[in-house]
């Protein structure tokens, strides 16, 4: 329920669990924000994420609501002929589940793989609500039954459920326990197969078709999404029974990753429900490779991650069924940061009893080490590979220096001038520099006014622009407008615009949700505009000052005359700049 204070509506959060409302409607922005998780949006966005919608779902979803009729879209014949092989799969998909589904709950022939889930612990509520089922000790059981409903061979094939051969067509899947996989809308992709006996392969996954990329799904996420928003973490796990055994264990935020490490676009897709991960592989040699793969991936998407530290030889599905929910939360609660588990997996793999096993250990953390920007967590991470490794925190230090002074290189965008100029810091700093918020105060003048939108195109360079983020938007912006006609006038809209790009949409909802993030109410177009160009010259003089440096120690006379004329036109230029901003005023 929410409630009016002040021009705004407020409540609990449903995307986090909370005592104190930090949800916040904006009527007149038409735009929600959630001061606790940092979630936000517009209408179309609160409703893809409330019940897992596409964009185009969520359109139709409300002018159902509102009793609009939307114009039917018009395809190419080749974008609707791929349209409608997708729905057959699906519909395939849904058919052969059905298939499984009834020979494990009503046919002699799944009498064992009924036996065989009951002695594993499951219960018949979760193995129906997972939707498990057993494929058949038979050549044919699902290919008849396909043919029955009207399928054709070739779509049989295409969704990986039956395999030609030279001799004609027979199931993929016989004798194993069914395992749906769906997306994250809830549709099916594929299945995989689990062995009743000793035989190989013990697991069996639907191939690589137009519907099911291994890579790309998570095993359990439709059924874990909302959980993993209420708690604002994900626990990932191997394996299929892992999941199963979490959930009836009252751990419903667990998702599979299919077999073993993280692949980062299994990281982009959790990282539309949570920023938080821990991992729970398996802690044998594999499973330890698996996740340190995995941890690199996840960090370098801004997750958080901890590691669970599970007891040798087992797996959350063994830990589960043998200890109980209270032995998986202590571990839940107790589980490692990403720099704690690779210090350990450092210490394990060298013998620091040795000068050479301390100098291996501390070189293999010290990359993951150097990606630690806050300096109190940083001076917390040195000292305690120090005291694990038995030597001082300054020599940690020392090497730190070393390898970040030999691997510092440019970022990833540079000017004309080959000059680094990001300054993409991914958050909204307490202390933010004047020629940033005049940034972020440009951005919304553009927005509100065409004309400001023109003179920012003739008049600002696109290098002069410090801030990743507003290069990115401003550069979309210009090319819907110059290219297209398209003119974005409001900040739900631009919401709209980059629903596909989670970082640059929760930029937009926050630079336009409060008015203290920017300059807006004291600042003018002029201002804004004196302000970055005043800091862009600024920091171009600083840069040649340093070269002519270098350029002095080392008697390069001729660079050095090219640098003192750049310096001059820069500091007439400040001064130009400077004497029309007092004319103004």
């Amino acid at each position: 329920m929410l409630k009016k204070q002040g021009k705004n509506y407020t409540g609990l959060c449903p995307f986090h669990v909370e005592n104190t409302p930090s949800f916040t409607v904006n009527p007149e922005k038409q735009l929600f924000y959630c001061f606790g998780c940092g979630v936000g949006g517009n209408v179309f966005t609160f409703l893809m994420k409330i019940e897992n919608l596409s964009f185009p779902e969520a359109v139709e979803r409300l002018a159902e609501r509102a009793g609009i009729s939307l114009p039917r879209q018009e395809f190419s014949p080749a974008v609707k002929k791929k349209k409608e092989e997708r729905e057959r799969l699906f519909r395939i998909n849904r058919l052969a589940a059905h298939f499984y589904q009834t020979i494990l709950a009503r046919h002699p022939a799944g009498k064992e793989a009924r036996n065989y889930l009951l002695s594993r612990g499951l219960t018949e509520e979760i193995i129906e609500h997972f939707g498990l089922g057993y494929a058949p000790d038979s050549w044919d059981g699902l290919l008849s039954y396909l043919r029955q409903k009207n399928i054709s061979q070739e779509d049989m094939v295409k969704a990986g459920l039956i395999v030609s051969s030279g001799k004609g067509y027979y199931d993929r899947f016989r004798n194993r326990i069914m395992f749906p996989i769906h997306d994250e809308r809830g549709r099916i992709l594929g299945f995989g197969g689990r062995v009743l006996d000793g035989s190989l392969p013990k697991y069996l996954n639907t191939p690589e078709t137009v519907l099911f990329h291994k890579g790309k799904v998570l095993y359990g996420l439709p059924l874990a999404a909302s959980a993993i928003r209420r708690h604002d973490q994900a626990i990932v796990v191997e394996g299929y029974m892992d999941v199963l055994a979490a959930h009836q264990y009252g751990f419903t935020n667990t998702v599979a990753s299919l077999g073993t490490a993280l692949t980062v676009e299994q990281g982009k897709l959790l990282r539309r429900f949570t920023s938080n991960v821990a991992i729970g592989y398996d802690a044998d040699t594999a499973g330890a490779k698996a996740t340190l793969r995995g941890l690199d991936v996840l960090r370098d998407l801004g997750f958080q991650v901890k590691v669970i530290a599970l007891p040798e030889g087992m797996d959350p599905d063994d830990l589960l069924r043998q200890r109980g929910t209270e032995a998986m939360e202590h571990l839940i609660n107790s589980a490692l940061t990403l720099m704690e588990y690779k210090l350990e997996q450092a210490i394990a793999a060298h013998d620091t009893n040795t000068v050479t096993g301390k100098v291996e250990a501390v070189n293999s953390i010290l990359p993951d080490l150097a990606k630690i920007e806050n300096s109190i967590a940083r001076q917390s991470y040195v000292q305690k590979i120090a005291e694990r490794i038995g030597i001082p925190g300054e020599a940690v230090y020392q090497e730190l220096r070393k390898y970040i002074r030999k691997k510092a290189k440019p970022g990833p965008w540079k000017d004309k001038k080959g000059k680094n100029r990001d300054n993409n810091n991914g958050g909204f700093l307490n202390v933010i520099p004047g020629h940033i918020r005049a940034e972020w105060t440009l951005l919304r003048l553009m927005l509100e006014d065409p004309e400001v939108r023109s003179r920012v195109r003739e008049e600002l360079p696109e290098e002069m622009l410090s801030d990743a983020k507003v290069r990115s938007i401003i550069r979309i912006l210009s090319s819907l407008e110059e290219d297209y006609g398209r003119k974005v006038s409001d900040a739900a809209e631009l919401v709209d615009l980059f629903r596909e790009e989670e970082d640059l949409q929760k930029f937009v909802v926050q630079l336009f949700w409060n008015d203290n993030f920017t300059s807006e109410k004291s600042y003018s177009v002029e201002d804004c505009l004196y302000s970055i160009k005043l800091h862009w010259f600024e920091s171009q003089v600083k840069e040649i000052q340093e070269k002519i440096k270098e350029a002095e120690s080392e008697n390069r006379e001729e660079e050095l005359v090219g640098l003192l004329k750049e310096i001059e036109e820069l500091q007439k230029s400040i001064y130009h700049l400077k004497s029309s901003r007092q004319t103004r005023l």
